[in-house]
């Protein structure tokens, strides 16, 4: 699935963070302790959390992690969209 996209609803309770490194390890077919790549590295973990989770329907962050660009927006329910950067 590494050179598709993979968008998944997330479930309730969980981090956005926690989402997005499981998303990236799941298209890229490793366990997210695998991932080469660090999402500290990429973006600041905690100011992800709080901007998502902000409680507000209009909020969307895209970057990039590694191999992909990651989406993240919060509506009803967060979402998040991994797609491979060719």
């Amino acid at each position: 699935m590494s050179r598709q996209e993979a968008r998944l609803r997330a479930g309730s309770g969980r981090r956005p963070s926690e989402r997005v490194v499981e998303h990236v390890a799941a298209a890229e077919g490793v366990s997210p302790a695998a991932l080469e790549d660090r999402l500290y590295d990429a973006i600041d973990s905690e100011a992800l959390d709080s901007i998502v989770g902000s409680g507000s329907p209009d909020v969307e962050v895209t970057f990039r992690f590694g191999e992909y660009l990651v989406t993240v927006s919060e509506g009803r329910t967060l979402e998040v969209s991994v797609r491979s950067i060719d």
